[in-house]
């Protein structure tokens, strides 16, 4: 059996080294010391500002149960078209 994926090893929680602005939304100024979300998305490293992160996870968080209950509503449907009980 493989190995467990993670869609969330690209995102990192660290302390900003400098100040910056944030990704998303260029008003939101990091400063040096603050807490920041860093996705590494391919090579680049994009850093956003807690409260963008925040709201995006949130957002993300109910688009991911969406899409469990979307699998396992299929995965239900199979069993049952197969023949197999649909509790096993």
């Amino acid at each position: 059996m493989g190995r467990r994926k993670s869609f969330l090893s690209g995102l990192i929680v660290e302390q900003a080294v400098k100040s910056h602005n944030c990704r998303f939304n260029h008003a939101h100024r990091i400063r040096k010391g603050e807490v920041r979300l860093t996705a590494n998305e391919g090579r680049a490293k994009l850093r956003y500002c807690a409260v963008c992160a925040v709201a995006f996870m949130e957002a993300d968080i109910e688009l991911l149960r969406s899409r469990i209950r979307e699998l396992q509503n299929v995965a239900t449907i199979s069993k049952v078209s197969s023949g197999e009980p649909p509790n096993s």
